[in-house]
Parts: C-alpha cells; structure tokens; sequence
C-alpha cells in the first residue's frame, strides 16, 4: 500500500505556468482543446510535451469508420469464398475470366486500401 500511495504523490501536479492570452487567442485554444475533447490544462499539457491533440470523431465519422469496416468485411468475407472455389467455378460466377481476375484484383486493393485508412483514422 505504502508503495502506491508513493507513487500517486509522485505524479500529483503541483506546479502551474500561467500564461497570458488575448481573447482571441483563449477562444481559439478554447475551441481547439473542446474539438480534441480535453480540458484546456490537458490539451495545453499535451502541446507542451510536443504531442499534437487531434480532433475527436464526431459520432457520424464514427458511423462512417463503422459502416467503412462493415464493408471492407463484407469484401475479405466474398474474398475468402471465392478462394476456396476451383478457377472453372468462379468463371461460371464471373462468364469472362478477364473480368474476373479485374474484380479480385480490385477488390484486393480496395481491402487493403480502406485497411489503410481505418488504421490512419484509428490513429487520431
């Protein structure tokens, strides 16, 4: 117990800087703090330790990031069906081998492409 209580005293904030702003100035940190949702001691905390807060999704990026994903696992799903199928089956799909190949092909990179960008998105 003794130990953990030790290190909550080692990371209580003691210290302050105070800084002065215009009016314009607060807003903008004002308005850059709540659009990253943190407080403005946290978000200038963080500008301090050089990290840069980003936005917050709003709930219909969410959404968006959301239904991206669904898609993506409906493609890996058909993706994977079509694996398991012999070349002749998937020409009976498909009547043109040439369009065939142009649809997996595609539909690989889209996969990898919006794997792509949930990743970059996840990492805000």
């Amino acid at each position: 117990m003794d130990i953990l209580q030790d290190n909550d005293k080692q990371n209580v904030r003691t210290r302050h800087i105070d800084i002065r702003l215009t009016e314009k100035e607060y807003e903008t940190v004002a308005a850059k703090a709540a659009e990253c949702r943190m407080t403005l001691s946290n978000y200038g905390r963080k500008l301090l330790q050089n990290h840069h807060p980003n936005k917050r999704l709003s709930n219909e990026e969410v959404q968006g990031l959301n239904s991206l994903s669904d898609a993506r696992a409906d493609l890996i799903r058909i993706q994977n069906v079509l694996k398991g199928k012999p070349d002749e089956i998937k020409k009976r799909y498909f009547r043109d081998e040439n369009y065939m190949r142009a649809w997996i092909e595609a539909v690989n990179r889209l996969i990898a492409r919006w794997g792509q960008i949930r990743n970059s998105i996840n990492q805000i």
